[in-house]
């Protein structure tokens, strides 16, 4: 559901806001950040990457709170109802943004030491197969998820607080099973009757309480799996260093460093201003100067008429040939922070417009 690649930080996030990766930001498990040219890894971080989601998209727990308010925890006064606004969880899951409880953003509304004495109390729901296998990440994966039951059954048990009005719960044994042992491996088996376990517990808890009836549930994923070779990995984004291009490569995505560059003949054809800006906007929403870029004004057999070098604003001044054809001069500029350009004095490419070949337009 990632829209871009079945991926886990995209396509939770894709889940948890209802909009594709490329409205809500989160759009690789690292990628470049153009506006502050950082290069993040939400998915390697885990904790706190909330504030990766884009402000222009609103999270299920967010939409929850502004129809049924926030439970804010003044229901324990004499003239409110204990039921008073939402209470909403996001358990062991990527998109936390506006929960109450929200395990991933370090924000708990259960105490951390019965969320420990819980887990351990269910252990045994652990297949002693993962470490037999010798795979002590699933093994891990298998205890997180228990965790995960742990904050659950508080979560709806707790009478200081209503029950979550929403929940969103990650479970990741599955996808860790399918990534070490493969997808049609009979462990993915094992995984789901361990799953089926803890989901089970929470079923009969909402049960005891009442909630069952009145709950929808949702069963989805972040993404599905295909066998594959893994022998075969290969680095496909290495061959754009290797072509000498100037790029941030947060694999699998490739940023190129590309320049924006306009040119402004004088009236009488003899000089010519160019400015040289880079081509992605800074957090103020400007495009900053690139100084000392090399420009220069060939004409046939790329010959070079002119030259120079662009100031602190990102300008250069060159004289113009006046007796030759302006079809037939190129404006080229170099800089070692970024990929050429070509221009024809009338401003269009020497070589075809990528995007006319690939949209027509």
């Amino acid at each position: 559901v990632g829209g871009f690649r079945g991926i886990t930080w995209p396509g939770h996030n894709t889940l948890g806001a209802g909009a594709w990766c490329g409205h809500h930001d989160v759009v690789n498990p690292a990628y470049y950040l153009r506006e502050s040219r950082q290069t993040v890894a939400p998915q390697a971080l885990q904790f706190d990457t909330a504030k990766f989601l884009g402000d222009g998209v609103e999270s299920l727990f967010e939409a929850v709170h502004r129809a049924f308010g926030t439970w804010d925890g003044a229901a324990r006064s004499a003239d409110a109802r204990p039921d008073q606004g939402a209470f909403t969880a996001s358990i062991n899951e990527p998109c936390a943004r506006g929960a109450t409880h929200a395990a991933l953003e370090r924000r708990l509304a259960c105490d951390t030491e019965k969320i420990r004495e819980l887990s351990r109390s269910r252990y045994k729901d652990t297949s002693p197969r993962w470490r037999e296998d010798g795979q002590e990440g699933v093994y891990r994966y298998s205890r997180v998820d228990e965790q995960g039951v742990a904050q659950a059954l508080l979560l709806f048990d707790d009478e200081s607080h209503p029950p979550p009005t929403f929940t969103y719960e990650s479970f990741f044994l599955g996808d860790a099973v399918g990534h070490e042992y493969g997808p049609h491996h009979e462990a993915v088996h094992t995984a789901l009757m361990e799953t089926d376990k803890r989901i089970g517990a929470i079923l009969a808890l909402m049960e005891r309480r009442g909630l069952l009836d009145s709950t929808l549930f949702v069963v989805t994923a972040d993404h599905g799996m295909a066998p594959i070779d893994t022998e075969l990995a290969a680095n496909q984004v290495q061959a754009v260093l290797d072509a000498g291009l100037k790029a941030v490569i947060p694999a699998p995505l490739v940023y190129l460093l590309d320049i924006d560059v306009t040119l402004e003949p004088a009236m009488d054809g003899r000089t010519g201003m160019v400015t040289v800006l880079e081509n992605d906007a800074d957090a103020r929403g400007e495009k900053p100067p690139v100084e000392g870029a090399e420009v220069r004004v060939l004409g046939d057999q790329a010959a070079v008429l002119a030259e120079g070098k662009t100031d602190a604003f990102g300008v250069a001044g060159l004289p113009l040939p006046v007796d030759a054809d302006p079809t037939k001069l190129v404006v080229s500029v170099h800089s070692d922070r970024f990929n050429p350009r070509h221009l024809r004095l009338d401003g269009t490419n020497v070589v075809a417009e990528l995007r006319e070949r690939l949209y027509g337009s």
